[in-house]
């Protein structure tokens, strides 16, 4: 049997007095950080977010142009939910309300910043509307990307938009989304205006699977329909098409629907 010597119970002693001056340590540390902490947090409401020097007063907004939003802050701001006035620049959360301005279907892109020391600075980009849905009085409307919007909450343009027509029964946009249906459409429609200046689309038919059935304007005077695939080298059969009617209007062939469905050649009917 081990023998318990007074020289054990000291050292036992003095490591249990250790220990508990340890702990305190601990808990001391643990209490200035908490109390240092609510300083901070304490200073900075004072310094920051219940600083009435930092009032929302003013709502900067800046677009791309002459959109829908463009001048139109007082409205836009109070969509964002903001509160000129009331609100304090150091307590809005710009991550958020960023959030709240991409989720405007006419928005493409969005900056937010602060301007010490009461402002609240917005910079859009509104999207650009491309084609109608379904007839030319349609409210909604697309851009480049397929992405739904009400023509009455978008950029006004001054040109008659082309037409996409031809969408399943099932098919319904949703403003904001991409609608599917309209994406080989608006493919060809892009293409000819980076491309083809002289094709000016009217309306694209898209209720024939695989074909894409449109009708065109050649350099704004002679008026021609087109069928083509909906799939592969748009770019291409475009150029074809460009071709085709050249050389009908040199010859002065007078039939106006180029059918593009065959690869490699051009029927003219």
């Amino acid at each position: 049997m081990a023998e318990y010597s007074p020289k054990t119970a000291k050292n036992q002693k003095k490591n249990g007095s250790r220990q508990r001056n340890v702990l305190l340590l601990v808990l001391l540390l643990m209490a200035v950080v908490g109390l240092g902490w609510l300083g901070f947090v304490t200073a900075g409401r004072l310094l920051f977010t219940r600083n009435d020097h930092f009032r929302l007063r003013r709502f900067e907004l800046r677009t791309n142009g002459p959109g829908y939003w463009s001048g139109r802050g007082d409205q836009l701001a109070a969509t964002l939910n903001l509160k000129v006035g009331t609100d304090n620049i150091f307590a809005l959360n710009l991550g958020e309300i960023r959030e709240r301005l991409l989720r405007i279907p006419a928005v493409e892109s969005a900056e937010v910043s602060r301007i010490l020391p009461d402002t609240i600075a917005v910079s859009i980009v509104e999207r650009i509307p491309r084609a109608s849905l379904n007839n030319p009085r349609s409210e909604w409307v697309v851009d480049s990307h397929g992405v739904v919007m009400s023509r009455f909450e978008a950029m006004e343009i001054s040109v008659r938009l082309p037409v996409i027509t031809g969408f399943s029964a099932g098919s319904t946009p949703t403003p904001g989304s991409v609608f599917e249906p309209a994406l080989p459409a608006l493919e060809l429609l892009m293409n000819t205006i980076r491309s083809y200046p002289d094709i000016a689309v009217i309306y694209i038919n898209v209720a024939t699977p695989g074909k894409l059935e449109f009708s065109l304007r050649y350099r704004n005077q002679h008026l021609y329909r087109a069928i083509m695939p909906d799939r592969g080298r748009i770019g291409y059969l475009l150029g074809m098409l460009q071709s085709a009617i050249i050389s009908a209007q040199r010859s002065g062939d007078t039939r106006n629907t180029f059918d593009l469905s065959f690869d490699g050649s051009v029927i003219l009917r």
